[in-house]
């Protein structure tokens, strides 16, 4: 349940050592380009659900998604409208509120990425 804006979207690394990434907006730049890659190192194993990124989301499974831009707010917020809104999956929701102290389940299901749309 993060929303990451680095140029680099995650390096994963550590022999043996298992990844688990849900509900993500892995943001490549910002406002609206979103990050192409997870960069795995030294024997990291990665499961990636109900996440989104630029390019390649399949390769981690069918329950994450591809999109060209994801519009959100100066905070990575999804802005109304976005295809994160509303498309997360709620079982792996760990807490009640999102980054901002606000419900994290807005609308009956959870947006993807680290807060909720406005």
């Amino acid at each position: 349940n993060v929303g990451m804006m680095t140029p680099i979207a995650m390096t994963l690394s550590g022999s043996g050592a298992e990844y688990r990434v849900s509900n993500s907006l892995l943001v490549n730049g910002h406002p609206t380009a979103v990050a192409s890659e997870i960069k795995v190192e030294n024997g990291a194993e990665v499961t990636v659900t109900s996440s989104a990124m630029q390019q390649g989301a399949a390769l981690y499974g069918p329950s994450n998604i591809t999109v060209a831009t994801a519009p959100v707010d100066d905070a990575g917020c999804p802005l109304p409208g976005s295809a994160l809104v509303d498309v997360g999956d709620n079982s792996l929701v760990t807490s009640t509120v999102d980054l901002f102290g606000d419900p994290r389940i807005v609308n009956g299901v959870v947006d993807i990425g680290a807060c909720e749309a406005p």
